[in-house]
C-alpha cells in the first residue's frame, strides 16, 4: 500500500502548506458522509496526491482547513478530480469555491468513453483493478481502518496516469475546447446558498 501522510495536527497541516509550493498539479478526492451514519452533508475525509506523496487530511480534527481551501482556490494549480458533483456541493458548503478543476469523468463521456466509475474507467484505460468494499464504510469512524486508508488512497493515486492517458486519446484535441468550457462551468458554480442540512427525504429515514 502507498504510504500517506495523515494529516490531524497543525504542525502536519503546516508542513503540507509548505511542500504544496510551486505544485502545478495535484490530484483530490473526498470522503463524505450524507445522512448515513449521522445528519447532515459531512465531510469525513480529504485524500490528496501531489507527484509521488499521498496525503489524508482528517477534518474531524481539530485543525483549520484553511490552507487546503486556498489551494483548491488557486488558479495556478490544477486540480484532477472524478465526478465532481457532490464534492463540489461539499467545499462550497464549507465556503471554498475551487477552481482550475478538471472532472475526469467529463473528459472520459467527452471522448466517448460511457459513463463509466472510476473503477470500470481504471481498468478499461490503464489496465488497473481498484477493490471498492470501503465505499459505504463508517466515514465517522477513528482511527480508519487499513482498508479504509487503503480504498482513500487509491481514489487519487492514479488520477493524474488517467488524465494522461485520455489526453493521448486521438479525439483529445477535438473536444479541447468544450473541455475548456466545462472548467470554466465547474469555476462559475455556486451552491453555497443550498440548505444541504434540510431535514430528511421519505428514503434517507430507512
Amino acid at each position: 500500500m502507498t504510504e500517506a501522510l495523515y494529516i490531524d495536527t497543525e504542525a502536519k497541516m503546516n508542513r503540507f502548506e509548505t511542500e504544496m509550493i510551486g505544485k502545478t498539479m495535484v490530484s483530490v478526492d473526498f470522503e463524505f458522509d450524507r445522512n448515513r451514519y449521522r445528519f447532515g452533508f459531512n465531510m469525513c475525509l480529504i485524500q490528496l496526491m501531489a507527484d509521488q506523496q499521498a496525503y489524508l487530511i482528517d477534518p474531524l480534527s481539530d485543525i483549520d482547513l484553511q490552507p487546503f481551501f486556498r489551494l483548491m482556490e488557486d488558479p495556478t494549480i490544477i486540480k484532477l478530480v472524478f465526478s465532481f458533483g457532490e464534492d463540489h456541493r461539499l467545499l462550497n458548503k464549507y465556503g471554498c469555491f475551487p477552481h482550475q478543476v478538471i472532472d475526469l469523468k467529463v473528459l472520459s463521456i467527452l471522448l466517448n468513453f460511457e459513463g463509466m466509475s472510476l473503477a470500470r474507467l481504471l481498468n478499461e484505460t490503464i489496465g488497473i483493478e481498484l477493490a471498492k468494499t470501503s465505499q459505504k464504510s463508517n466515514w465517522f469512524k477513528r482511527p480508519l481502518s487499513m482498508q479504509q486508508i487503503s480504498y482513500a488512497i487509491d481514489d487519487v493515486l492514479y488520477l493524474q496516469s488517467l488524465y494522461n492517458h485520455l489526453c493521448q486519446h486521438d479525439r483529445y484535441n477535438a473536444i479541447s475546447e468544450w473541455m475548456d468550457a466545462e472548467i470554466k462551468l465547474l469555476s462559475d458554480q455556486d451552491y453555497s446558498t443550498i440548505d444541504f442540512d434540510k431535514p430528511y427525504k421519505e428514503k434517507e429515514k430507512r
